[in-house]
């Protein structure tokens, strides 16, 4: 982006800005553009409580309105008793929602996306004696489960 000009081509001397004024001497005047690079932000994901596997890495840098694919689970995170779902911009869930090889469209500032979990289905099973001499049970498992019963 051109935000100055100087007289000389590093960028020494004096500097101008756009629509600045100078007094013009006898010699020839040679200004130089300045450049300064565009800020460019990143990505990055967050396993939001997961207990196991690793968050995918984006180690890329974009531009502000550059197009980014989101990344799936691609370290095979895991959450104890829940299902991967998607990545959000929000922790608790009420941010933006991508789900893996969407696009999004980078603002001027870093995203975080975290991943968002479904709790897995429970049943519950009471195993009573009836009448018997043999101690109730409860059980609770993740579907699909098998119960075993005592005895």
């Amino acid at each position: 982006m051109d935000t100055t000009a100087a007289c000389s081509a590093t960028g020494t001397g004096t500097a101008y800005a756009p629509g600045a004024t100078f007094a013009m001497g006898t010699a020839s005047v040679t200004l130089y553009a300045q450049w300064s690079a565009l800020p460019t932000y990143s990505v990055t994901y967050n396993g939001n409580g997961s207990t196991g596997g690793t968050v995918p890495t984006d180690n890329s840098t974009y531009l502000q309105g550059a197009t980014v694919a989101v990344q799936g689970n691609t370290g095979s995170l895991v959450k104890a008793g829940f299902t991967f779902n998607n990545w959000n911009t929000k922790a608790d869930g009420s941010g933006i929602a991508y789900i893996p090889g969407a696009t999004l469209t980078m603002g001027a500032a870093n995203v975080t996306l975290y991943a968002q979990w479904t709790l897995v289905a429970r049943t519950n099973v009471a195993l009573k004696a009836n009448g018997g001499s043999a101690t109730a049970s409860s059980y609770s498992s993740i579907y699909p489960a098998t119960a075993v019963t005592d005895g």
